[in-house]
């Protein structure tokens, strides 16, 4: 039991898994390359000692030295694939811990951006960012994604270290929604799947979690209506419940939502974040100045001038924070964009 409790569910997973599968490879091999040389072997050394047992002895003493070689090799190897196969575990089970480590993104000839970022989040937890605007919110979220190229900083995902995180943060592991959601011309089906095969999702639970099935009723065609290009035929609402519901289809381990709420109303916000953490045990990273978001908020990371002016529980930042006691009052500033 010590390796259980040594090692995270997602861990011990993608271990199983991967090791199931090589293991499945091994032995669907072994016949035909390890029996079929075996047979071969002992078929020429006993046809050499039939003929001359001088060769014959020889070449089985070549056969021996072969084989202390490879077990040698094997004492060798198998350490570091047992390290590469933790390692692999380590980095792409499931998100225990994500640590952003000293980010940094300035946009050339401009004062807008983020200077060395650092907060950390676990698994299942509600972690907003917020500020006034200009103070590098999206900035943040899509810096951490590799949507832009950072300067400097680390995204650890499980304590490993992301190295192209363009590539590594998209689903399974996270799903991403922008401030403005981009909707294609097509049917919402096909918006909400984007080429996944329906069989192997539950349409109707992500519907439900993105408080969309009231508006599902009332489209003529159902999930078959077009929606136009960029979504010219729902409300704002609708499209960023559309955008919502395409990130639950995907069932991803980390959310990263930019402000989704912008075009919800506070009632219809409120039950969609009941929604999505009576369904599962969701991971969230949420851009919001909402009262709903910051009150589910485990963390509340402030932002100001692109740097974290605080961060903590919402009761702690507006005893101890002067920018969020301000944000709280709703000074979010003017309403020049946030360079993001």
């Amino acid at each position: 039991m010590s390796f259980h409790n040594q090692n995270t569910p997602g861990q011990l997973i993608e271990r199983i898994d991967g090791d199931v599968a090589n293991l499945a490879n091994f032995f669907s091999d072994f016949v035909f390359r390890i029996v079929g040389s075996l047979i071969l072997l002992f078929g020429v050394l006993g046809l050499l000692y039939w003929e001359n047992w001088h060769i014959g002895a020889a070449l089985t003493v070549y056969a021996i030295i072969g084989m202390t070689c490879l077990f040698k090799m094997r004492s060798i190897a198998v350490p570091q694939w047992k390290a590469a196969r933790q390692a692999s575990s380590d980095l792409f089970g499931f998100l225990e811990e994500l640590r952003v480590a000293g980010l940094t993104y300035q946009f050339a000839d401009s004062t807008y951006g983020i200077q060395d970022v650092e907060f950390a989040f676990e698994r299942g937890t509600f972690n907003v960012v917020t500020g006034r605007i200009g103070s590098g919110k999206t900035t943040l979220l899509r810096t951490l994604q590799g949507l832009l190229s950072p300067q400097s900083g680390t995204v650890y995902w499980n304590g490993q270290a992301v190295d192209n995180p363009a590539s590594f943060f998209v689903p399974p592991r996270s799903a991403y929604t922008s401030q403005i959601p981009w909707l294609f011309s097509a049917s919402l089906r096909e918006n909400l799947l984007m080429g996944m095969p329906e069989s192997e999702t539950d349409l109707d639970a992500a519907i439900h979690a993105a408080v969309l099935e009231k508006d599902l009723v009332d489209f003529d065609d159902g999930l078959d209506t077009l929606v136009g290009p960029k979504g010219v035929r729902l409300s704002g609402g609708q499209i960023q419940r559309t955008a919502a519901a395409r990130m639950f289809v995907r069932d991803p381990e980390l959310y990263i939502f930019d402000d989704l709420s912008s075009a919800l109303d506070v009632d219809t916000e409120k039950i969609l974040w009941e929604r999505l953490f009576a369904q599962r045990q969701a991971t969230c990273l949420v851009v919001s100045h909402r009262r709903p978001a910051l009150h589910r908020a485990d963390q509340v990371i402030v932002l100001k001038d692109g740097r974290i002016e605080d961060r903590g529980s919402l009761n702690e930042l507006l005893e101890r924070c002067e920018e969020m006691q301000r944000l709280w009052k709703g000074d979010w500033g003017d309403e020049r964009s946030d360079a993001e």
